[in-house]
């Protein structure tokens, strides 16, 4: 008895102690332009945006940041934004939008689609 006791003990403590590793959630950057072939340069751009580090990943030598994902509770991805601008930067090129008096539906197009007057072949 005092045996198990004591095994089941020293397995409490022993697991108490394994750390477990958090998930990376991965996304590309939205500052870094070009082929990236330098990690230092995309995880200096990516720690600028926010996040923990970058690399350069891929066949098309892209620049992915990463972060830990959340809180660890949800194991399926990202709930989190796609890594866009943090607060208080620009987030855009500071074009005036286009025209917003289309009178289009803000879901998309409606009514008869080949009454719009978008190319399809653009």
């Amino acid at each position: 008895m005092c045996r198990g006791l004591f095994g089941l003990v020293l397995v409490v403590l022993l697991v108490s102690f394994i750390e477990t590793e958090s998930a990376i959630c991965e996304t590309r950057s939205q500052l870094f332009r070009g082929l990236c072939f330098r990690a230092d340069n995309c995880a200096s751009i990516c720690e600028k945006e926010g996040f923990l580090t970058g690399e350069c990943k891929g066949f098309l030598f892209r620049c992915i940041c990463q972060k830990e994902c959340g809180d660890g509770a949800s194991r399926g991805g990202s709930s989190g934004s796609a890594g866009g601008p943090q607060d208080g930067e620009d987030g855009g090129d500071g074009g005036d939008g286009g025209d917003a008096g289309d009178g289009g539906s803000p879901d998309g197009p409606s009514g008869d689609p080949m009454s719009s007057n978008r190319s399809i072949f653009l």
